[in-house]
């Protein structure tokens, strides 16, 4: 791999070579860059999270936020030009918020995840019509003494349930 940690300049410069990067094998550079001697002098270069197992093989994605002035440059090229390439994860901070550093001939093409996540609590059943039927009687007519036929509001509640009933059965 050939990448290479410019720490003057807070530059982590990329040869041509290396045109397809994953956010992994960054994190795993970066952090190998910051237990060098000049690494561990000019302190922490990126912060990663992520990984967390979400069962079955399923992990969220790795994010990595660059610290400080820090960006990524892919080597320049001034003849036809190449894309470079991020995966793997989302790529985040560096000089005022921009990761990747201007490189000539280079087209940059971080692609970056969203995870979505549905919490399930508690366990059950889900509700049968006639309980549902029942809900939406008693938020219908609660706070009422009756309906417009002058039948109090619990005959109304067994009419309409009756209704729903009879209604349920005919589909």
């Amino acid at each position: 791999m050939s990448y290479v940690f410019d720490f003057d300049n807070s530059l982590i410069r990329i040869s041509q070579a290396e045109s397809s990067v994953t956010i992994q094998e960054l994190i795993n550079q970066i952090r190998t860059a910051e237990e060098t001697i000049e690494g561990i002098y000019y302190g922490k270069i990126a912060s990663a999270e992520g990984k967390t197992s979400l069962g079955n093989s399923v992990s969220v994605g790795i994010t990595l936020e660059l610290l400080g002035s820090w960006q990524i440059k892919f080597e320049d090229d001034f003849g036809a030009g190449y894309i470079a390439s991020i995966t793997g994860g989302n790529l985040t901070g560096g000089l005022g918020g921009d990761s990747i550093a201007y490189s000539a001939g280079v087209q940059a093409l971080i692609v970056q995840s969203a995870s979505a996540t549905v919490v399930t609590t508690g366990a059950g059943t889900a509700p049968t019509a006639d309980e549902v039927a029942t809900a939406v009687i008693n938020k219908s007519i609660s706070g009422t003494t009756g309906d417009s036929l002058g039948n109090t509001a619990e005959e109304s509640r067994k009419n309409a349930k009756n209704s729903f009933a009879v209604s349920a059965s005919k589909a």
